[in-house]
C-alpha cells in the first residue's frame, strides 16, 4: 500500500520517466548491474573507512545506549545503568 502511494506520488510529481528508468535497470546487462553494485560497495567502504574512528570512540560507542530510551532498563538494577559508559566518557575527557 505504501509502495503504491509512493509510486503514485512520484508519478504525479516527476512524470513516468523515472519508472521507465527503473524498469530499464532490471532489463540492463549484467555488466551495468555489476558496475552499479561495485560503485555502491566502494562508496560504502569509503564511508566506513572515513568514519571508522567514530565506532571506537567512547563518546559515540555509548551514545546510542545512553540516549535511546528504548534501550533503558524498565526494571531491575536501574541504579547502575550507564555507569560503565559514563566512566569511559569521563576518562576520555579527563585531560580537559
Amino acid at each position: 500500500m505504501l509502495l503504491t502511494y509512493l509510486l503514485t506520488y512520484l508519478s504525479k510529481a516527476h512524470g513516468t520517466r523515472w519508472i521507465d528508468r527503473l524498469q530499464k535497470f532490471d532489463q540492463s546487462s549484467n555488466a551495468v548491474k555489476e558496475h552499479y553494485y561495485t560503485t555502491v560497495a566502494n562508496i560504502t567502504a569509503s564511508i566506513d573507512n572515513r568514519f571508522k574512528n567514530l565506532v571506537t570512540s567512547p563518546i559515540f560507542k555509548h551514545m546510542d545506549s545512553l540516549l535511546d530510551t528504548k534501550s533503558w532498563p524498565i526494571s531491575g538494577d536501574i541504579g547502575s545503568f550507564g555507569d560503565i559508559a559514563i566512566d569511559e566518557i569521563s576518562t576520555h575527557f579527563n585531560e580537559l
